[in-house]
């Protein structure tokens, strides 16, 4: 088949349909494609100025005129009737019978009818038999065309109008196009060897078919006495619209067919744009898409079979390579160039990689991987570094020629030192990867590398590690050593707005990769380089997300400050406090400024991190009695003490550490693992910050809050001022307010609902105001409903600033007009019943009481964790004068003094329950006019018991502490009933009686009596039954000058134990009659007989005792014994 070209093709036949302009068009040119043109003039009136145009020759006008009634024509019922009555025959027709039709119908008799036929669907009907025979044959497999048949119907020039015509009418009409596919249509004319010309003006009449033709004529099979160049035919095709070669060499990528038609097609649009650069980018496309993985393997065989035949295909690459050259030896490196460039190392190294071959001379090769650039844009530069030092990984047989070796040794030299200043690097990508690298060499660490390398070439790289010797000696040894890498990644510049999301151009290796690997290994501690300038200015530089490696150099950091591997006197420094101070002197409102929040958060990690490394450290060294320096003899520099490593108390005082774990909580989707461990060292460093009032005022503050950290207070306030919108009073017109808080009530009430909806940052600047106020509470009269707002106002201050709040309310509430208290936190942290040395005015008023109960309470266990610390520190500074038992006698020591501590606590707290004056006493009930004292008594018990419950829940042993030493008698009432964890009393209550001190088993004695009461069990039974012995035997053995004083407890104990158990009353009773005659002997009576039935109090003979403290023991026997008998009739048992 002759092949042809012409200026004719799919693309300008649809650009004539729109703009007419047929100038440049022959006469031929326009009967060629004359069936299209007519079709676009009068198919649908649309383009009149083409069909005037069309006109311009009057030989034209027959044929037009001649297509007017292909246009025209609609087959209709009789026409159908006969194409399926003529199919429905040559089905039945033999075989031998359709090859004597066909050779009939191509005589030219035949021939020449159809031509001269006038009538459009005899022309159809003569089409549709020929194309059904040729069908027939091509269905059986050994079937041929027959002998000496010649198809003059698609070589006859003269009829390819006619038959694309008719061709035209049965592909465009839904009821014939059934009669023959494109796949059939495609494999008729390849068997019929039809003319070009004909197959030209086929396509570029029907140009809907043109893309289904050009994929039949790929897939569709010919019998084996058809001899066609398939692939110069396809070719040609392709001419026939500039699109085609793109969408055919995609097709056969996404199919795999025909590699050699793909590589045919990329070297014909080489060809034709006089340039390889198409086939440069798709191969590299078709290579480094990790999309088409498959599409490797699928060529990986064609490719190898290529580079050993050193086909045309193969020569495409070393003609990109010498044009190339050419370029670069001629001219300047344009961008256009560079990005050439870069393209065609990474498919020269990808093709290696691919196929296993090599060029045969590799100097052009050489000559671009070693390009000194200048002038350039410095993305391009970058991203060419990049493929050269990874390919370099890839392919180590570049270096195994040692010119080729210099010249790569010079080129990476001149990257590192020549392209950026060694002293102020610049933000290079490309010398971070060459970090990485070397630091992936020199620690081993191939996975790493791998992926490293994988991450630039954009695909999964399996790299093979066998002949790695010489590279890995290339980049460790000539290229950077450990001491050269550890200096040039210090002095790299730090990543401005560092996060998750962000990635160094194209590829995801920042600076901070290099510092972690170089840290994980102490890289910099062994060369003597120190990074914590640069560490905390990244650690600054940071905004949420969070980057994952941020946590892991921060980890890295603290273990280099605190366990130095180095035996020399280098050691790194930890970050300065003045530049830590200076994040948290700023607001830290996140709201308004997110990325600030994000360094602070990561500085309060580092700060909790660190401390408890050292105290590690400390446990460490005490344990296996480690020197702190653990390098024996060195210089007085490195001699310090892990407690001189720790940052000051006061630095750690200013930063908000509670509200910081709060606010983060609302970007724990943005801190990647950092916020649970930050929970987890706060809760265990700080867990004060933590208690459960904290947490409840906190969690308060921030569900009525709005997104700009407000509180809606709104809900909190009077129908008298809901509907006032008061503004944040000053500091100034808060005291004065407060001054007379009684007078300016309403306006104490405006100001306190204002400061509910405070945010932040008013928090911090009110402190100071709201807390000089808070003694205006103890003057008389003060609405209840002030002192219920300044609660909640100091609840919001306690979820900002806890621990800064603790301190200045202490202050205020200890100093009096003439010495203001300055105690810090770090005092109250090792003194916490400092709290409680404020004005007993104090405890007589309920909100003021739990302000100070819970300031004590968190300096409680702040202390306790304080203790713990300084002993840990202690030990590990002298940990060789202190063995295993020492240390254990210390910790011993702490918990003891922690028991003390609480317990003392406790004491003194319970003495506020007791009444300071008769109107708080409540047996005093018939003054109704003293009901406030005794309520508010009752309110201060209550909250002091509620902390008290607390306190035993924590640490149990407190409760067997506390009733060992003992207190009041009188509050026992109050400890029974108003603290319900004092049922763990009946644990040690036994070994409490069993004491050999007297007033322990008295206040033993009287605590019983008081919970049989309440907890009416089997085992308040049986040790209520152990206390009436213990009672008979102490009643015994009482000094007479001690009877009156300890029978005041033990008589109403026991009418208190025979009313919770009647059982027992028979031995209650018979201590009563013993209480009664050691009274009655005692006051030295003659009367020897004595009854407790009678009323002795009215013979004249016992009137001279009426004043004796033993007469009135007497009768309060007397009284007991009455209740017992007229509840439980012991009476008849006498």
């Amino acid at each position: 088949m002759k092949m042809e070209t012409s200026v004719l093709n799919i693309d300008t036949i649809l650009s004539v349909t729109k703009n007419p302009d047929l100038r440049k068009f022959s006469s031929n040119d326009i009967t060629l494609v004359l069936p299209v043109l007519v079709r676009a003039c009068y198919g649908g009136n649309v383009n009149r100025s083409l069909a005037k145009k069309l006109n311009r020759d009057s030989y034209l006008n027959e044929q037009i005129n001649d297509q007017m009634k292909y246009i025209r024509f609609k087959p209709d019922q009789a026409v159908m009737e006969r194409v399926s009555r003529l199919n429905f025959e040559l089905s039945k027709l033999p075989i031998s019978e359709i090859c004597e039709k066909l050779r009939k119908d191509s005589s030219a008799t035949r021939l020449s009818q159809f031509e001269q036929s006038d009538e459009v669907a005899e022309q159809l009907i003569f089409v549709v038999s020929q194309i059904l025979m040729l069908k027939r044959l091509l269905c059986l497999e050994k079937a041929s065309l027959p002998e000496g048949y010649k198809f003059h119907l698609f070589h006859t020039e003269s009829l390819r109008v006619l038959v694309i015509n008719c061709l035209f009418v049965i592909h465009t009409n839904h009821a014939l196009s059934g009669l023959s596919s494109i796949s059939e249509l495609a494999q008729i004319i390849l068997i019929t060897k039809s003319p070009w010309i004909f197959v030209k003006s086929f396509l570029l009449n029907l140009s809907f078919l043109y893309r289904n033709f050009l994929v039949v004529v790929i897939h569709v099979s010919l019998p084996p006495y058809i001899e066609i160049d398939r692939n110069s035919f396809i070719l040609n095709l392709c001419n026939l619209q500039s699109t085609s070669v793109e969408f055919l060499s995609n097709y056969i990528v996404e199919y795999k067919v025909n590699p050699h038609l793909l590589f045919d097609l990329l070297i014909h649009k080489c060809n034709i744009e006089s340039t390889i650069e198409y086939f440069e980018v798709f191969m590299h496309e078709m290579l480094f898409s990790e999309a088409k993985s498959e599409v490797k393997l699928w060529l990986r065989p064609f490719l190898k079979q290529c580079w050993k035949s050193k086909t045309a295909h193969c020569n495409m690459i070393v003609s990109s390579l010498k044009a190339l050259h050419e370029k670069f030896r001629c001219s300047e490196a344009t961008a256009d160039v560079i990005m050439r460039a870069t393209r065609l190392v990474k498919l020269v190294t990808g093709l290696r990689l691919l196929t296993q071959w090599r060029l045969e001379n590799e100097s052009d090769l050489v000559d671009l991987m070693t390009l000194k650039l200048n002038n350039v844009p410095e993305e391009l530069f970058h991203s060419y570094c990049k493929i050269i030092l990874t390919s370099l990984v890839l392919i180590p047989q570049y270096i195994l020629d040692h010119a080729h070796e210099k010249r790569f040794l010079d080129w990476c030299k001149w990257i590192l030192y020549c392209h950026g200043s060694s002293d102020n690097l610049k933000q290079a990508p490309h010398i971070e990867t060459l970090l990485n690298i070397g630091i992936h060499f020199l620690h081993n660490r191939d996975s790493e590398l791998e992926n490293l390398v994988s991450s630039v070439y954009g695909i999964p790289i399996n790299l093979k590690t066998d002949n790695f010797n010489r590279i890995r000696v290339f980049f460790t040894q000539l290229v950077l050593s450990e001491n050269e890498t550890a200096i040039i990644c210090s002095k790299l510049p730090v990543t401005s707005e560092m996060c998750s999301k962000l990635v160094s151009n194209d590829f995801s290796y920042l600076p901070i990769d290099c510092f972690c690997n170089l840290m994980a290994k102490n890289s910099f501690e062994k060369n003597h380089v120190s990074v914590s300038k640069w560490i905390f200015a990244q650690t600054v530089n940071c905004k949420f997300p969070l980057h994952k490696s941020m946590i892991e150099l921060l980890d890295n950091f603290i273990n280099s400050v605190v366990n130095p591997c180095s035996p020399d006197e280098f050691q790194e420094v930890p970050f300065a406090e003045k530049e830590i101070s200076t994040l948290f002197i700023q607001p830290f409102d996140t709201a308004k400024c997110e990325k600030l929040f994000a360094c602070q958060t990561l500085m309060v990690y580092y700060l909790l991190a660190y401390r408890l490394a050292v105290l590690n450290a400390a446990k460490y060294n005490a344990t296996f009695n480690v020197q702190p320096n653990r390098f024996g003899a060195l210089s007085n520099s490195r001699q310090k003490k892990l407690s001189d490593l720790q940052y000051s108390e006061k630095l750690i005082e200013m930063i908000p550490i509670r509200f910081i774990i709060k606010k983060a909580e609302k970007f724990q989707t943005k801190m990647s693992v950092l916020y649970s461990k930050l929970l987890k060292l706060a809760y265990n460093q700080y867990p004060q910050l933590f208690q459960l009032n904290s947490s409840v005022s906190l969690k308060w503050f921030f569900e009525n809050s709005d997104h700009n950290g407000k509180v809606a207070s709104k809900k909190l306030s009077l129908t008298l001022f809901d509907s006032e919108q008061t503004p944040l009073p000053t500091a100034p017109k808060l005291m004065f307010v407060f001054e007379k808080p009684v007078k300016h009530s309403q306006d104490c009430i405006r100001s306190l609902l204002s400061m509910l909806s405070m945010t932040e940052n008013d928090a911090s600047n009110m402190l100071d105001a709201f807390v000089s106020v808070l003694p205006s509470l103890l003057k008389p009269n003060v609405a209840l409903r002030i002192h219920n707002l300044v609660l909640d106002v100091w609840n919001c201050f306690n979820a900002c600033l806890p621990r800064l709040l603790w301190m200045k309310t202490v202050n205020v509430l200890i100093s009096n007009s003439n010495i203001p208290a300055k105690y810090t936190i770090s005092d109250l942290t090792c003194d916490p019943l400092l709290v409680l040395k404020c004005d007993e005015k104090v405890f007589r008023y309920p909100t003021l009481l739990t302000i100070v109960i819970r300031v004590l309470s968190a300096f409680l266990v702040a202390s306790r964790v304080h203790l713990s610390h300084q002993i840990s520190l202690s030990s590990g500074d002298n940990s060789l004068n202190m063995g295993a038992i020492k240390d254990q006698e210390k910790e011993d020591l702490r918990a003891a003094l922690i028991s003390t501590q609480e317990s003392t606590a406790v004491q003194m707290i319970l003495e506020i329950c007791l009444p300071k004056n008769e109107s708080e006493k409540f047996e005093n009930h018939s003054q109704s006019e003293n009901s406030h004292d005794r309520l508010n008594l009752r309110e201060i018990q209550g909250i002091v018991c509620s902390q008290i419950h607390q306190m035993f829940l924590e640490d149990s042993n407190i409760i067997k502490l506390l009733h060992f030493q003992g207190y009041d008698h009188q509050l026992l009432a109050v400890t029974t009933q108003g603290i319900p964890s004092m049922h763990c009393c009946f644990d040690f209550l036994p070994e409490l009686l069993n004491q050999p001190h007297r007033e322990q088993q008295i206040f033993a004695i009287d605590l019983v009596s008081h919970l049989v009461g309440l907890y009416t069990i089997p085992k308040a039974y049986s040790i209520a039954q152990l206390t009436i012995s213990v009672m008979s035997t102490v009643v015994e053995v009482l000094p007479k000058h001690e009877i009156s004083s300890y029978f005041k407890y033990l008589i109403p104990a026991l009418g208190r134990i025979g009313k919770a158990f009647p059982p027992l009353c028979k031995d209650v009773s018979s201590v009563l009659f013993r209480v009664a005659e050691i009274c009655w002997s005692a006051l030295g009576a003659e009367k020897s007989q004595f009854s407790l039935y009678e009323d002795f109090s009215e013979d004249n003979e016992n009137n001279k005792f009426a004043n004796e403290p033993l007469f009135e023991t007497l009768t309060e026997c007397r009284n007991i014994f009455a209740t017992i008998a007229s509840d439980c009739l012991v009476y008849k048992l006498y």
